[in-house]
């Protein structure tokens, strides 16, 4: 990428046929137009039994468009947090983005299945971009029963 005047950004690449260089596009990013991003749809708790499939979902915008990563939020000794970038090594996880459903956002999902007690714990869904980031985060409980939910769960949670 090269930087023209007024913060104009152009790109060039090389045509693999031809051989030559081209201008690919131009583009004109004035730093008001910027944002950072914001969670439009952040992630809700979920309370299910263990084998069932289930999903965290978060939806997020900025100009420009956000990058969305996933996280598992470990509690470690003493209090200390760190962070596991998803999917990792994991089988029953899958991490799936798209652009939209409107300009500038990005939807990003975690699908688990089957799910267990290992599961269990925090989820974060962070968006970055040049002006900043945004983060969103739920729980996933996990019970052996349908009848320990109804016993457990607090509002706003979803099965």
């Amino acid at each position: 990428m090269m930087s023209g005047p007024r913060g104009i950004g152009c790109a060039y690449g090389k045509d693999s046929i031809q051989g030559f260089y081209s201008i690919g596009y131009c583009t004109l990013l004035l730093d008001s137009c910027l944002q950072r991003p914001s969670i439009v749809t952040p992630p809700k708790d979920i309370w299910n039994v263990t084998g069932a499939q289930i999903y965290l979902s978060c939806e997020v915008i900025g100009i420009p468009t956000p990058v969305l990563i996933w996280n598992k939020i470990i509690q470690g000794q003493y209090g200390i947090q760190r962070m596991e970038l998803l999917p990792g090594d994991r089988e029953n996880l899958a991490i799936q983005t798209r652009g939209g459903p409107e300009k500038h956002e990005v939807t990003g999902w975690v699908l688990i299945s089957p799910l267990s007690k290992e599961d269990a714990g925090e989820y974060e869904c962070h968006a970055s971009n040049a002006k900043g980031e945004a983060t969103a985060s739920a729980k996933i409980h996990v019970v052996e029963t349908l009848h320990e939910i109804a016993l457990t769960k607090d509002d706003g949670a979803e099965l």
